[in-house]
């Protein structure tokens, strides 16, 4: 049993793939992408940018030029597109690079587009040329509750990709941009906590619940549930101050992060995703785990011995490739990013 472990192990590891852009010149230490959105008629003229740097710079956007004001015009050739990164102050800015943290499960960005335009579809171009290799990139359209994952295969040669972002335009849309290992995210504004998990098994990311915890791990309000693109909502938030949030599901490692609720500006967080594999269903992925996929390993879905819950990946057969989804948290508990002690972890 040992040996299968291991060898199983081994080969988790030789199929973990490449990422969007395996050749970009970006460093966990310094990287940074830029990120232009457009209407059917016009784009807007000064691409926003976002990343990490050795100290935190922050540059304001000017107005659209004299003469592209955003007036209304009637004449969809002429209308204007101005996008913007919204700070921890509100203020707008055209470029927000944050202080390096390695240690961050990912970075969340704020953004705010004006469109004269309206009732168009609204999409981005990403330059990522100067991306960290390891990065993922997800846009979640905060208004109709929607994920756009930038993937491998959606960049050129030249490490840019333009995808839809918003079905149709309002005259402002507010869209989060999530840079990083993990993409699972959360913001506090005007009394609402909105977000998104990522779920190692992509079609079992609905039914992910989230609770939100004060300093003592005491549950505040009611759980939410995440929907079928890992989304969720908690309105009627009125606590302030540090609290911690615990996303977790039946067989599946769970993740804890900590939120510092202002209720001013966009108070974001990144928290580690959520690893499907504990089929044992006791916290952990472990040995146990591995031995209760052993039998059906190999196995496709015509097979007696195949079985769905093993099946991470939902493509009908158990291999290498589920292991894979499992390598990350192999051997962890709860996966705890803010809170060092797993404070809240007894909790649960």
């Amino acid at each position: 049993m040992r040996k299968w472990i291991t060898t199983a192990l081994v080969a988790a590891v030789a199929v973990i793939g490449i990422s969007v852009t395996s050749n970009a010149a970006g460093t966990e230490n310094a990287w940074s992408i830029d990120l232009t959105l457009s209407t059917t008629n016009s784009s807007d003229l000064l691409a926003i940018t976002v990343g990490e740097g050795q100290s935190a710079a922050e540059q304001l956007k000017p107005p659209p030029l004299p003469g592209m004001s955003d007036t209304g015009s009637s004449d969809p050739t002429d209308a204007v597109v101005n996008a913007y990164v919204v700070t921890s102050a509100a203020r707008e800015a055209s470029r927000s690079i944050a202080k390096v943290d390695t240690d961050a499960p990912a970075h969340v960005w704020a953004i705010d587009v004006d469109t004269e335009e309206t009732g168009v579809p609204l999409s981005l171009e990403i330059d990522a040329s100067e991306l960290y290799s390891k990065y993922d990139v997800t846009v979640v359209d905060a208004d109709n509750q929607t994920i756009t994952e930038f993937e491998s295969s959606d960049f050129d040669t030249n490490h840019k990709a333009s995808k839809q972002v918003v079905a149709s335009t309002k005259s402002t849309q507010r869209l989060y941009v999530v840079v990083g290992e993990n993409q699972t995210f959360a913001v506090e504004s005007d009394g609402t906590m909105f977000g998104a998990a990522r779920l190692s098994a992509p079609g079992r990311v609905a039914g992910v619940e989230v609770k939100l915890l004060d300093s003592s791990c005491t549950q505040v309000g009611s759980t939410a549930t995440t929907n079928a693109d890992g989304i969720f909502t908690m309105p009627s938030i009125t606590a302030t101050g540090k609290h911690y949030l615990h996303f977790d599901k039946q067989y599946a490692v769970g993740s804890e992060c900590e939120i510092d609720i202002t209720g001013t500006g966009a108070s974001t967080t990144a928290c580690r995703d959520v690893y499907a594999g504990d089929f044992s269903d006791d916290g952990a992925i472990n040995a146990l785990d591995l031995a209760k996929m052993k039998p059906a390993y190999g196995k496709p879905s015509s097979d007696p011995n195949y079985n769905v819950l093993y099946d991470i990946t939902a493509d009908d057969v158990i291999n290498a490739l589920d292991l894979a989804r499992m390598k990350p948290a192999y051997g962890s508990t709860l996966i705890n990013e803010s809170s060092p002690s797993n404070a809240c972890k007894s909790a649960f």
